[in-house]
């Protein structure tokens, strides 16, 4: 049975602490790599990423390269289409500045970036890899905040990000309910 997270439609809650760590495995890796660079952690570099995942048409679509191989067509059809329906709802279909649309940045699942990022492996296997996402305060704190867990798979050689759901927010292209801990049975959708 395929699920897929919409905003509102779930009761989604990861309990807190757990083995977080640090990035280990090639996915995990990854998915610190897009989160990082997203949230401009170590990085200098722009916001552009998450404007090129929700499709936003005044984004600079000359760094679109630069995006095409972090994420499946799958993720970035859910994202846009959750972008474009926020922002008929909240803007009455036109981009009038940043309070139109969703109003948080959906891949790092929050509108501020946290100090650290630490990860919990929910379920992997050779081309598919579920990661629970902690904001930390610390690289060894032992409580951090679960922000989000993210479907990771492999195409070709390349770990591509291909499913979120955010801790109470909503969920895009995300179909591996089973292998999130804390997800209620009376929340699955059929």
């Amino acid at each position: 049975m395929a699920m897929t997270a919409q905003a509102g439609e779930i009761d989604y809650t990861i309990p807190g602490g757990g083995d977080f760590h640090p990035p280990h495995s090639a996915a995990e890796a990854k998915l610190d790599k897009i989160l990082k660079w997203d949230g401009n952690v170590d990085s200098h570099d722009d916001s552009n990423m998450m404007y090129y995942l929700l499709d936003i048409p005044h984004r600079n679509i000359n760094k679109d390269k630069k995006y095409i191989n972090l994420f499946t067509d799958g993720l970035r059809s859910a994202a846009s289409k959750a972008e474009a329906e926020a922002v008929k709802e909240t803007c009455g279909g036109i981009y009038t500045g940043d309070l139109c649309g969703l109003g948080f940045d959906p891949i790092i699942c929050a509108q501020d970036t946290p100090n650290y990022y630490l990860y919990r492996v929910e379920q992997q296997s050779r081309d598919r890899a579920i990661i629970t996402v902690g904001f930390a305060r610390s690289i060894n704190d032992k409580d951090p905040y679960p922000s989000g867990t993210y479907t990771m798979v492999k195409r070709g050689k390349r770990w591509v990000l291909d499913g979120i759901l955010c801790q109470n927010w909503s969920g895009y292209n995300f179909t591996d309910f089973d292998a999130v801990n804390g997800l209620t049975s009376k929340s699955r959708q059929q």
